[in-house]
């Protein structure tokens, strides 16, 4: 599914990062796609969601 993400390239990034990407680009479709399906529930704005996209 594209997650995998080696042992080195975790210990380089940070926590926070990691757990809020899940190893994966913060601009990759499927992070776009979930945080577009669940803005309403958790009360994201779309500033919020493209700022998540940059970082």
């Amino acid at each position: 599914m594209g997650t995998a993400i080696d042992r080195e390239a975790l210990k380089s990034q940070s926590r926070i990062e990691f757990i809020r990407t899940l190893g994966l680009r913060p601009d990759d479709p499927r992070l776009l796609s979930a945080r577009a399906r669940f803005a309403g529930r958790y009360g994201l704005t779309a500033d919020e969601i493209a700022r998540a996209a940059r970082v």
